[in-house]
């Protein structure tokens, strides 16, 4: 699932608003297919919110499926660097044959944004819960970043989340990991070519996954 390409830095200034869609062509043997997502990041005086929604279409006619993540980063008061955290995920899938839905999640903790120089930073800590999956809440802990690369065009974004969870090829509690690096290169304001690497282990099965992407950016 792709991600945020916007990190949610809620102490930025308000004129970093923005909203933007993609294109991602899977073009690897085992997907070969686009996705379009759709994000918002949007501060205000009080926080930040930040929503994305993919859509994937594996047979290049119809929607595969649909996720969406929708967070809230609230300030607890003026002088604390810590905000706390709320976010809500859940979607559809649907195949020629099948269909189901993913799980809603509820997520809650705290984050701490934070910038080193031109780039920008943002660690979570979250409790887990995963409705009507009877599984235990669990820790997940997020990193996300958004960066120049020196004096170009080129910019580094992406995140990692890392998490415990009872998985349908384990009876056991494994870590799980799911990374999405991607590259800009941004011709102006509002367009970008480049690429996303999604790089995950025990996430799809119980064995490490790399999956590369051509993308388009438009940012409005």
């Amino acid at each position: 699932m792709k991600k945020f390409a916007c990190i949610l830095l809620t102490l930025l200034p308000l004129s970093l608003a923005a909203q933007n869609i993609q294109y991602h062509w899977d073009f690897m043997k085992e997907r070969n297919y686009p996705t379009v997502t759709i994000e918002m990041f949007r501060p205000d005086n009080y926080g930040s919110t930040f929503f994305f929604v993919d859509m994937d279409f594996a047979d290049f006619k119809d929607m595969s499926l649909a996720y969406m993540e929708i967070s809230r980063n609230q300030k607890i008061n003026k002088s604390c660097p810590v905000l706390a955290h709320i976010e809500y995920n859940g979607g559809l899938f649907a195949g020629p044959n099948f269909g189901g839905q993913i799980h809603n999640a509820w997520l809650l903790g705290a984050a701490y944004p934070f910038s080193v120089n031109a780039a920008n930073f943002e660690l979570q800590a979250n409790y887990k819960h995963i409705l009507r999956s009877g599984k235990e809440a669990n820790l997940q802990l997020t990193g996300v970043w958004d960066t120049p690369i020196g004096n170009t065009k080129l910019s580094f974004s992406g995140f990692i989340d890392i998490w415990s969870e009872k998985t349908f090829f384990s009876n056991d509690r494994v870590l799980v990991l799911l990374t999405e690096p991607q590259i800009w290169y941004n011709f102006n304001k509002n367009l970008a070519l480049g690429s996303e690497v999604e790089i995950s282990n025990n996430f799809i099965d119980d064995d490490i996954h790399i999956f590369p992407t051509f993308a388009a950016k438009w940012t409005f």
